[in-house]
């Protein structure tokens, strides 16, 4: 944990700031140690401090439980106390042949009693896997392990595909608002660090704080997508724990939908943004009647929640449409309450500089080309043979109903197939960036990728 951090941290109860009780404190960071405040103990877990109250263990594991295993020393069970996630049924873990069986009465009960075999082997790897540490480790590991097994697909697919999808674009569409920060930028809900990984190349010498509720998205964020950045374990429907107008920032992407208390989310995301920062909230789910989502409301409640600062609702259709033109937001007004009507995600910005609220000129680089340059994973080879010419056709293929639902947008301008030739191929293995793959990059066919995802 970093000591710019542990200055910066307050309790979200009790407001009090924190001292350290116990820790392997090696000059101004520490992996392990305890924080204490006026009313509680918070462990700081393999560098990242987690600020929640009850039960923050995936197998019921409480904050006082975890804080008395790193007091007693066993920092590797705390760890796997915080990241393993939780067993799958047994049902999930039954064998795929099962699958192929008639569904007769009484399949659900055998597929338990399969699934039941294979727990504790599924519990003794993931265990062994976690306790390895993250060297040599891809983020993919870490999501096969999160939702590799039946059942958790939409979310294995929302994370494995998220390059080039309309809701990354717009997120990196108004991430380019950022520039020269004076202060820390907040990136909550930052998950395992996929735009985490984006904001540390536009924040420069300032620091990024990531915060999530799930411990190891929060992990693989710090050890493999976006180690630059320091991170805190918290809630979102608690206030947040920073002191008022901390950062310059307050960047939040694809959660407050998400948030039980949205209005306590908004106010702290609000509270912790210098008066003179930006409030940058993309990926909100509208509550529209085609894409109906039990949490979600309609945009103009969400802009009302943002109503004490002067702000922009967004829809996401809009920013798109000009982030395909190499160009930023249009921030000069609120999208048409037509289009929003019938928009299944939009976006807010708040600030109170008004030199921020016009329409934004456009950008030198594709923002989605940034990192380790790559065929989009929606792109799926035709065969295994290369034409005459020494081009092999690649397909656009969606994971699932699902996902197409969620973000088929993407089709308006990602090709249905395309041809690459052998020495692109050859070109990206290399990271040798050429004329001939600039028009693959506008269309999303070719998209950066942070090192060590998969």
């Amino acid at each position: 944990m970093n000591k710019l951090l542990l200055d910066a941290l307050r309790c979200p109860y009790c407001s009090g700031e924190f001292t350290v009780t116990h820790g392997n404190v090696s000059g101004d960071n520490w992996d392990y140690g305890v924080l204490s405040c006026y009313c509680e103990q918070y462990p700081v877990v393999a560098g990242i401090p987690v600020i929640r109250k009850g039960v923050i263990g995936n197998n019921g594991e409480t904050i006082q439980a975890v804080s008395q295993l790193i007091l007693s020393g066993k920092h590797q069970d705390a760890l796997l106390a915080t990241l393993m996630p939780p067993a799958p049924a047994s049902a999930q873990l039954a064998p795929a042949w099962l699958e192929q069986l008639p569904q007769v009465k009484g399949m659900w009960r055998l597929k338990g009693l399969f699934g039941r075999f294979a727990i504790s082997r599924w519990t003794e790897r993931v265990q062994t896997l976690l306790a390895d540490g993250p060297i040599g480790k891809t983020a993919k590991d870490y999501v096969d392990v999160c939702f590799g097994v039946r059942g958790n697909e939409k979310s294995y697919d929302y994370f494995m595909n998220r390059f080039g999808q309309p809701r990354q674009l717009v997120a990196l569409s108004l991430m380019t608002l950022i520039e020269s920060p004076r202060k820390p930028v907040l990136d909550f809900g930052c998950g395992f660090g996929h735009l985490t990984s984006h904001l540390v190349r536009r924040v420069g010498h300032q620091s990024i704080i990531g915060a999530d509720r799930d411990f190891i998205r929060l992990y693989v964020a710090k050890n493999i997508l976006a180690p630059e950045a320091l991170y805190v374990c918290c809630d979102g429907d608690v206030s947040l724990p920073f002191p008022d107008e901390f950062f310059s920032v307050s960047y939040v992407s694809d959660a407050l939908y998400m948030v039980t208390n949205k209005v306590i989310c908004s106010r702290e995301v609000q509270r912790v943004a210098d008066s003179n920062g930006i409030i940058i909230v993309s990926g909100i789910r509208n509550r529209v009647a085609k894409f109906h989502y039990r949490a979600a409301m309609p945009y103009h409640a969400y802009g009302e929640l943002f109503a004490s600062v002067p702000h922009r609702v967004l829809a996401n259709s809009d920013v798109l449409a000009r982030y395909l033109n190499k160009r930023g937001p249009a921030l000069s007004r609120s999208s048409e309450k037509r289009t929003l009507d019938d928009e299944q995600w939009f976006s807010i910005v708040a600030t109170n500089r008004e030199e921020l609220l016009v329409d934004q000129a456009a950008f030198e680089d594709w923002p989605h080309a940034e990192g380790v340059l790559e065929l989009n994973p929606l792109y799926k080879p035709a065969g295994d043979q290369a034409n005459a010419s020494g081009e092999i056709l690649y397909r656009h293929a969606f994971p699932s109903s699902w996902y197409e639902r969620e973000d088929g947008d993407c089709r308006n301008y990602e090709p249905e197939s395309v041809s690459i030739s052998s020495q692109i191929l050859k070109d990206l293995s290399s990271q040798k960036r050429t004329a001939e793959m600039e028009a693959l990059i506008a269309r999303c066919v070719i998209v950066g990728i942070p090192d060590r995802f998969h």
